[in-house]
């Protein structure tokens, strides 16, 4: 009967290799697809044909040709034919073309989840080494195992320039730690690795980049066969930006000015220590827009800092020369076209983010989100969903309060302590005697997030330890910068004990800038938090000026400054990453959790 089966798909299938040609009609855009496109020196037809005048392993043979035949628009004949020949197959050979063409197919119709399955049946076959690692380069990267997917890119059949932009925007991904470890550990990756490396080291003085990258080129055995990443090329052509004058629009008036003076003092200390030209700076009061307004159209200046306020991106913009660069502090969604505009924000959104790829990381999936009901924290709630849904079926249990009675009972029933509690009741309501019971929290949450400010924080800390069973694990907690202040108390840090939370570098005891740091809190001791945070930020904004089109260049090129590691997306928007404390004995140490 199954041979029957196959006769008919050969025949309908050879109907289907000798159609009319028809008139060509504009391809749809699809996906780009890292596979090689066969080129046969005769048709599936042809293999076809001779399947159906054949028998037995010769049949065989000639239907894994014409399955391996077809181009990537029929991958499904051929993927159907390898289907159908599997059980009949006995070489391992003959098993790893089958299952090759097989996976090829899926992953030109993008149906990467069902890949592994059959990416598990092949074995390296001298001919199809090269295809095999194509595919394998897909899967990983579909499982975002950056450097598994490097290495078997390398020894894939992808062509160049292709192979070597792909390998450039892969390791371009990974962390320092990553990239390190990956020049240890991965012999293929040298090349390439070499070549990061020197990007990573002099992508912010292009003519000392292009003289790397020449000697780079002479190291290089064969270095036709590496293509260099455009980003590279174009780096070597881009100058840093190098101002005379540089125009600073903040609130230095009015309700903001606190926030926009806290700034200006990080700008000026900045400019002071710097050792390299000065430029000459100009403030500009962003709370008197017409003065302001007038100020900008009457001076030239090479470089514009500022605003603060996302609504005066847009206001400040017509008075903008063109061709004069921004670096607004603030995100503002609408586009600048044509406009060299850079983002650079203290976003409490990212902070969410990367406490969601934190757990992520560490294998937590069920995790209790506890948020107070600030607009603030809840956008960092909404934040972290929405990362976590998009590799995560269960969404995370949520706690919004408006008070600390709303947020005791949110936490007990989110904890099943209240379900709990009721049990205990009802067996004490079944039996005369008296009854020894402790509270049993669910085993299945992992770890607790909070969104919340410090003082209320503490408030959360020890309801979380009250609602955890006394033989219970201990469930980590995790928060945000929102939660740590600089003065705090030691009944404070006793109320937050085993807290781990992220922060600014310069909000950390153990930090490079301990000179900068006396002289700011002798220069002014009153200033709370949220200044000295905004004063890092001034800070790191007038020495990330040199390097910042080159940011833009290259994703993994990163600043290292008071605020966190910074780098640029394709935005042009800053991402921070924040080291991490964790509150223990009545102090805050600092850990090396990623």
């Amino acid at each position: 009967m199954r041979v029957i089966f196959l006769s008919f798909l050969i025949l309908g299938l050879i109907s289907c290799g000798s159609s009319p040609q028809q008139t060509p009609v504009e391809p749809t855009q699809t996906p780009v697809v890292e596979t090689v496109v066969k080129s046969p020196e005769k048709d599936a037809s042809y293999f076809l044909a001779q399947a159906r005048q054949t028998n037995g392993y010769e049949r065989q043979q000639w239907l894994l040709k014409a399955a391996d035949s077809f181009d990537q628009a029929s991958c499904q004949k051929g993927l159907s034919i390898a289907a159908l020949l599997l059980p009949e197959l006995e070489s391992n050979v003959d098993k790893t073309q089958a299952n090759l063409i097989i996976a090829e197919c899926l992953i030109v119709e993008n149906r990467l989840d069902r890949l592994v399955k059959y990416e598990k049946e092949l074995s390296l076959q001298q001919g199809f080494d090269k295809r095999i690692n194509a595919v394998r380069y897909a899967l990983y990267k579909h499982q975002n195992r950056l450097l598994a997917s490097a290495e078997a890119l390398a020894s894939s059949d992808i062509p160049e320039p292709e192979r070597s932009q792909t390998m450039w925007a892969l390791l371009s991904q990974l962390s320092d730690n990553e990239f390190e470890q990956s020049r240890l550990q991965s012999p293929i990756l040298q090349p390439w690795l070499q070549l990061n490396a020197v990007m990573r080291r002099y992508a912010a003085d292009s003519e000392r980049l292009s003289d790397e990258v020449a000697r780079w080129q002479r190291t290089v055995g064969e270095p036709q066969s590496i293509a260099l990443p455009i980003s590279l090329s174009t780096a070597m052509q881009v100058n840093a930006l190098k101002p005379n004058k540089i125009a600073v629009i903040l609130p230095l008036t009015g309700r903001l000015a606190p926030q926009g003076n806290a700034l200006k003092d990080g700008i000026l200390s900045a400019y002071f220590k710097t050792t390299i030209d000065k430029p000459e700076l100009i403030f500009v009061d962003s709370a008197l827009p017409e003065q302001g307004a007038e100020i900008l159209q009457n001076n030239e200046y090479q470089l514009v800092i500022g605003p603060l306020i996302k609504d005066n991106i847009q206001v400040f913009a017509s008075s903008i020369p063109e061709g004069v660069p921004v670096i607004a502090l603030n995100r503002d969604e609408e586009d600048m076209p044509e406009r060299e505009y850079f983002y650079y924000s203290l976003a409490p959104e990212d902070e969410a983010i990367q406490l969601a790829k934190h757990l992520e990381s560490g294998g937590l999936k069920e995790p209790i989100i506890v948020a107070e009901s600030s607009s603030v924290a809840q956008r960092m709630k909404s934040a972290f969903i929405d990362y976590w849904q998009g590799s995560h079926q269960k969404l995370p249990i949520e706690v919004s309060y408006n008070d600390s009675k709303t947020m005791r009972n949110g936490i007990s029933a989110a904890m099943g302590i209240a379900l709990s509690k009721q049990r205990i009741r009802q067996i004490n309501a079944l039996v005369r005697q008296e009854v020894y019971a402790f509270e049993r929290n669910r085993r299945d949450i992992d770890s607790i997030v909070v969104f919340a400010n410090s003082e209320q924080t503490e408030l959360i800390n020890p309801v979380i330890e009250t609602n955890i069973s006394p033989f219970a694990d201990i469930l980590p907690v995790f928060a945000s910068s929102r939660s740590h202040s600089l003065e705090m108390s030691n009944n404070s840090y006793r109320d937050l004990r085993n807290l781990n939370f992220i922060d600014l570098p310069w909000m950390l005891p153990e930090h490079p800038w301990q000179g900068l740091s006396r002289e700011a809190k002798a220069l002014w001791p009153q200033r709370t938090d949220t200044d000295y945070r905004l004063f890092a930020m001034g800070y790191d904004v007038f020495n990330m000026i040199p390097h910042l089109r080159h940011m833009a260049l290259f994703p993994e090129y990163d600043f290292k400054g008071l605020t966190g590691t910074l780098t640029l997306n394709n935005k042009n928007q800053v991402k921070r990453e924040l080291p991490w404390g964790r509150i223990e004995q009545e102090r805050v140490v600092q850990l090396d959790l990623d």
